[in-house]
């Protein structure tokens, strides 16, 4: 089956209205609601001229915001460019160009970085996450009405849906191009191997313009799975909002796994909720493994 990521979240929509979708400290929204932000934002996009294939950059941080740009971006047939928001200018440009973007959506926390990509990109619409007295507003865009609904998505299957940047290679970054297929076959691998269910609290925090960030986005929504998103990792506020949450699962890297045990020695954490945590991209050792066996949460 062939889908579009746009289409994905329509269909769990449909499956799951009133489910909680997207949360963070800032917005709550169900499924529906996620939905409808994105249609909008589809909409707003082919009005101003947004064509199939064009590339819409994303430099933000972990937010419902962010992740219902990238959602909006699939319904309108355009391409996410996942930007590494740690870069400096003269890299984030390299980037922009080399992918042939012409949309950036920004966080206002970079507007500095912005204002030095204006003159050497060839950006021609620019959307602030926060305040901006140049830029579209993101919260006026999903505040728009009586825009001509989007066209259905023509864009699906093996066709470009994300593309991210390498790192740790030799030369300049490179672009990987991802299809609408390869999210859905992650989605399907993921949620085979590990469980990944509706009932679930997942905890994003890792940034989403790595895979490790975006593919469990994509996941949750082909599963049902609510996402609460954070911007930053911060041991101590991760295990206030897995208390808060009640979230079930997350993912991390073993640096930051560590960093939770640690936490968790010196003060006192509730875990209660947390299944599992599921971790790689280096060597897991076992003393993670086994320290969070204590705390009753499985490692993965």
């Amino acid at each position: 089956m062939t889908y579009n990521l746009g289409e994905m979240l329509a269909h769990r929509a449909d499956l799951a209205p009133h489910h909680d979708g997207f949360l963070d400290a800032k917005c709550r929204l169900s499924y529906a609601e996620v939905n409808a932000r994105c249609n909008t934002i589809a909409a707003w996009l082919r009005s101003n001229k947004v064509q199939p294939g064009d590339r819409i950059a994303i430099l933000g941080k972990n937010s419902v915001a962010q992740a219902t740009m990238i959602y909006g971006a699939a319904k309108a047939d355009a391409i996410s460019v996942m930007v590494n928001w740690r870069l400096q200018v003269q890299e984030l440009a390299y980037i922009l160009n080399d992918s042939g973007t012409t949309i950036l959506f920004y966080d206002e926390a970079f507007a500095e970085q912005v204002a030095g990509l204006r003159e050497n990109t060839d950006i021609k619409l620019f959307i602030c996450n926060g305040d901006s007295e140049k830029d579209n507003i993101f919260e006026d865009v999903i505040s728009s009405q009586h825009l001509p609904p989007c066209p259905p998505a023509q864009r699906c299957g093996e066709d470009a849906a994300i593309i991210m940047y390498t790192s740790g290679t030799t030369g300049k970054p490179k672009g990987a191009i991802l299809s609408h297929n390869n999210f859905l076959a992650a989605a399907h691998g993921t949620s085979s191997t590990i469980d990944w269910l509706d009932s679930h609290r997942f905890l994003l925090v890792v940034p989403a313009f790595h895979i490790g960030g975006l593919m469990p986005l994509t996941t949750s929504v082909q599963k049902g799975t609510t996402v609460y998103f954070l911007p930053d990792f911060d041991p101590v506020e991760v295990w206030a909002v897995i208390a808060r949450e009640r979230i079930t699962t997350t993912m991390v890297v073993p640096a930051m796994a560590q960093a939770l045990l640690t936490v968790a020695e010196k003060i006192a954490v509730d875990a209660s909720s947390l299944i599992s945590v599921t971790c790689g991209a280096s060597v897991v050792s076992k003393s993670i493994i086994e320290n969070f066996g204590k705390l009753g949460v499985s490692v993965q």
